[in-house]
């Protein structure tokens, strides 16, 4: 992985060749990306783009792709909007920045393969290095790196880098941007690369989102979505509630999204509702008298209530959280039903 630095940046703006190369380059990438956009490709770029706003899952991802332990406190999002010459916008999926350093990370989805990536990527480096805020001698240069979501069915054959296809471009037979080997880098993060089951059992959100983008029909999206709901955090249910509305926005009615959801947190809420009521059941022994039979009796319900919920499919959190159980006494009861 190649990092985008300043000092690349001014051997962009140096070299005339390279300069000419990135404008007629990328001019030619926007026209084509206006054209084949459609509402399809919005919409899971909608789903990426607002699990990514979350600092806790932004941090997440940039850690596990460039190998950093970063924490949320630690990095601040940054203008992604960009004014070009002739007052047109261009816009990036997500930018993060470290705070008090001039260290960017620019992170892009895709649903389908496109060849022209490291253009793309080159021009947002040349943008974020532009306004990078650069005071005095002092103050240390940029430094951008880049990455690459790939959700899609298709296979990702593009260029991580234009180094990779240089000698192509102007049909010379030779490198014509001389030795920079960071023009348009980044790291790709192909959803093809991970089975199923390593999705749904990663953390946070990001993951288990590709977890559903795995599903080639809507049958097969609504039962990933059940899957997830059983692995996540009560945290995150409803962000996950906003993911899943917005997958299958389209694909059925509103009102029928409204009752799947409700159904999915119904399951846990339910649950919920059997602990109160056993609780007050045994609140009321309590009261009466009867110390001995209630630790016995409870822990016997408990333990009914928690092998109904293995049987369910529901994670170790989730159980521990409705029956106030011990780690070790639910581990034992798994030993019990795997036997």
């Amino acid at each position: 992985m190649y990092e985008f630095t300043h000092k690349d940046f001014l051997k962009c703006m140096e070299n005339e060749s390279i300069r000419k190369f990135v404008i007629e380059e990328v001019k030619k990438y926007i026209e084509k990306s206006e054209k084949e956009k459609t509402e399809l490709d919005k919409k899971h770029d909608k789903i990426f783009k607002n699990i990514l706003s979350d600092k806790k899952e932004a941090v997440n991802f940039i850690n596990r792709i460039f190998k950093l332990n970063l924490k949320p406190d630690g990095i601040e999002a940054y203008d992604k909007e960009f004014i070009k010459k002739g007052g047109r916008i261009l816009e990036a999926d997500i930018i993060y920045k470290v705070k008090g350093k001039n260290i960017f990370f620019l992170i892009e989805h895709q649903t389908k393969n496109d060849y022209r990536m490291p253009f793309k990527i080159l021009n947002y480096e040349i943008e974020i290095m532009r306004t990078c805020d650069v005071k005095d001698k002092v103050d240390k240069e940029g430094t951008v790196l880049a990455a690459v979501i790939h959700t899609g069915h298709d296979n990702w054959n593009a260029a991580t880098s234009i180094r990779e296809i240089q000698e192509d471009v102007y049909n010379k037979g030779k490198a014509v941007l001389g030795d920079i080997q960071t023009l348009g880098n980044y790291i790709l993060e192909d959803i093809k690369n991970y089975t199923k089951n390593e999705l749904l059992k990663s953390d946070g959100l990001l993951y288990k989102a590709m977890y559903l983008e795995k599903s080639n029909n809507t049958d097969e999206f609504i039962r990933a979505s059940k899957e997830v709901f059983k692995v996540i955090t009560n945290e995150e249910q409803e962000k996950m509630c906003d993911i899943i509305r917005i997958g299958l926005s389209g694909k059925i009615v509103n009102k029928e999204i409204e009752k799947f959801i409700r159904d999915l947190k119904g399951g846990v809420v339910n649950m919920l509702a059997v602990k109160e009521v056993i609780d007050a059941e045994f609140e009321s022994y309590r009261k009466e008298g009867i110390k001995e039979g209630i630790a016995t009796g409870r822990n016997e319900e408990k333990c009914k209530i928690a092998k109904k919920l293995l049987s369910m499919g529901y994670n170790t959190n989730n159980i521990l959280e409705i029956t106030g159980l011990s780690k070790e006494e639910v581990k034992k009861l798994k030993i019990r039903r795997e036997n």
